[in-house]
């Protein structure tokens, strides 16, 4: 049915632009038809299963990987912002051993969260999966709560400063970008932080990344709401991305 109408949807729309190019004036009901009209609805990853073998394949193989992390490693550089027992974790290289660590983390919660909806996982992995995604949540929630920043604040990046845990998003509000020794993207990060909390609640229902991403947010907005127009035309001329 959903198909049926996305081709009707199709069709019609490259009739009318056909139509349009040759100058022929459509009719009142056509020019103001609405997407709502379609009745075309949302389905969730759990309403699609996987049968093609490359597919599968490929799925077994992520969830593999996904399966490999280490949780302590990956919430290594939060426990180290906040002061806290790493209990002998190192972070992991790239990203995480950068200014712009936690950023694996904000993709890796979203693909954690995804693969939790898929039914081709078995009860096994799922069960796996949750556990990996309950770990992570209790670490990061308790990094929150011994924030050395302002209330909600949780960050992993490698700190240039040890005394200002936020120091790059103080940077780019003074417009300075040097990404090995200043700030690197710092909002671009948080964004794939709270999305990631974001999607683990919505697709697992797991109150505590909800919690997480509410303190996240409440941070977000007692900084932002105190930047006059100079500051926010100069945080924008750095970071025009997902936060903006």
């Amino acid at each position: 049915m959903k198909q049926s109408i996305l081709k009707r949807t199709a069709a019609a729309a490259a009739a009318c632009a056909l139509a349009l190019s040759a100058g022929v004036r459509l009719p009142e009901t056509v020019q103001t038809a609405k997407a709502a009209d379609m009745k075309i609805e949302d389905f969730s990853l759990s309403d699609l299963t996987m049968t093609d073998p490359y597919c599968t394949n490929a799925f077994s193989k992520e969830i593999s990987y996904l399966l490999s992390f280490d949780t302590n490693r990956l919430l290594c550089g939060f426990r180290e912002n906040a002061k806290m027992n790493t209990f002998g974790a190192k972070r992991y290289g790239g990203w995480e051993n950068t200014l712009i660590a936690g950023h694996t983390i904000g993709h890796y919660l979203s693909a954690c969260a995804m693969a939790y909806q898929n039914p081709n996982l078995t009860g096994e992995q799922r069960q796996k999966l949750s556990g990996i995604l309950d770990a992570l949540l209790s670490g990061m929630q308790e990094c929150q709560r011994n924030s050395k920043g302002k209330p909600g604040f949780l960050w992993a990046g490698q700190m240039k400063d040890q005394n200002n845990v936020e120091i790059q998003f103080d940077l780019v509000q003074q417009g300075k970008t040097n990404i090995i020794n200043e700030s690197w993207v710092p909002w671009y990060t948080m964004h794939k932080l709270i999305q990631g909390l974001v999607d683990v609640y919505n697709l697992t229902g797991k109150e505590t990344a909800k919690d997480i991403a509410s303190g996240l947010g409440d941070w977000t907005y007692n900084r932002c709401t105190s930047w006059n127009q100079q500051t926010h035309n100069t945080v924008l001329s750095i970071e025009y991305g997902g936060m903006n």
